[in-house]
């Protein structure tokens, strides 16, 4: 009786064995995350002629360059070709043939995930009326809609000299036509209208609210 509960053990074991192996569950393999980081807030400012692009590098780490990718068919997996390298946060697309863009740090351990995806589109200035509130220590940016707005783009900086858009804050995204930023200093700002029509870009307007 012993031998014959020993041999269904022994089966049964056996039977395991034999269905992890089938069904492929028994051992996972092993996943490799990318930590790397990569760069954010992509832009890409259709120039009438060439694609400026531009974003800002991951804040932790120092890529040794990025590499710039393109596509006409962003939704198909595996369409996204090498554009170029640039050792800085920008690049210029000379060539004009992509409608969406994406970008990656190369680091000495290898490349990043990428960047967001920008889209090729028109990035023009809207004039910027400012309201002070002294009592909240607040500031108020509103301007008028444009009819063929995507979003709108608010940025600031406490330097009115700095290059744009690099030395600026990152864009902030609004769909409204205002925005309310607690002051802590003199900041000046710049809002771009996203538009969804193909043409050349102007210098932003600036304006600049200061605390009292």
């Amino acid at each position: 009786m012993k031998r014959i509960i020993v041999l269904m053990l022994i089966l049964l074991a056996v039977s395991m064995m034999l269905a992890t192996r089938a069904t492929g569950y028994g051992i996972s393999a092993p996943v490799t995350i990318n930590t790397l980081l990569p760069p954010h807030d992509l832009l890409a400012e259709d120039m009438g002629g060439s694609v400026l692009l531009t974003w800002y590098p991951a804040s932790m780490g120092t890529p040794d360059y990025f590499r710039v990718y393109g596509s006409n068919t962003p939704l198909v997996a595996g369409s996204f070709s090498l554009v170029g390298e640039s050792f800085d946060p920008t690049f210029e697309d000379s060539d004009y043939i992509f409608s969406a863009y994406y970008v990656s740090s190369v680091y000495p351990q290898g490349e990043s995930r990428p960047s967001n995806m920008a889209y090729v589109g028109r990035l023009q200035p809207v004039m910027v009326r400012l309201s002070l509130d002294n009592s909240s220590n607040s500031a108020m940016i509103s301007w008028d809609r444009v009819r063929e707005a995507d979003s709108y783009l608010v940025y600031y900086s406490d330097n009115p000299n700095a290059v744009f858009p690099s030395q600026w804050s990152s864009p902030i995204t609004i769909v409204d036509n205002q925005y309310i930023d607690p002051l802590s200093d003199r900041r000046f700002y710049k809002v771009m209208v996203r538009l969804s029509d193909r043409t050349l870009s102007t210098e932003p307007t600036l304006n600049q609210a200061k605390r009292k």
